[in-house]
């Protein structure tokens, strides 16, 4: 309960601070701490995850991206190498394979000014559920059969 209540309070703080035009931190809650190595600036990860934006009245609006559906592979980025959302980057340092974690990403660390035409509106606040499914050391891949070749990634998948 006292996490959920440190989350709580963040995640307020940041939006109040939104709110009056000063973007707030990432706001992060572990649901699922997972097990073994952790995540660190130069891994290759494999990484599930829903995206969604927020609302114009702060709630969880609708879903545009993700990994989660029965059929998809398991995203995968090497941490640090921006290969996707400077958010998404930063949510998974410090996960282990299984951890799942909610992330609250403001507008500089997700789409920025810019948004997503049609998609993203500009300047969004972005939630993610995040789940680490592999981690490979050093820039190395994670284990075969775990995460989708380099060159295969979807373009509209950029995390």
């Amino acid at each position: 309960v006292a996490e959920q209540v440190k989350f709580g309070v963040q995640l307020s703080l940041a939006k109040s601070m939104l709110w009056q035009g000063v973007e707030g931190p990432m706001v992060l809650q572990d649901v699922v701490a997972g097990k073994g190595r952790k995540v660190r600036k130069g891994d290759t990860v494999g990484v599930r995850f829903t995206a969604y934006t927020e609302t114009e009245r702060g709630t969880i609006g609708a879903m545009f991206d993700g990994n989660v559906a029965e059929g998809t592979q398991a995203l995968s980025f090497k941490v640090g190498a921006e290969q996707v959302l400077a958010g998404l980057e930063a949510g998974a340092v410090g996960m282990s394979p299984g951890g799942i974690r909610r992330l609250v990403v403001p507008p500089s660390k997700g789409y920025g000014a810019e948004g997503v035409a049609g998609i993203v509106p500009p300047n969004s606040v972005i939630h993610i559920e995040l789940t680490i499914e592999s981690v490979g050391e050093n820039g190395t891949s994670p284990p075969a059969g775990k995460v989708e070749e380099e060159g295969s990634k979807d373009d509209n998948t950029n995390g």
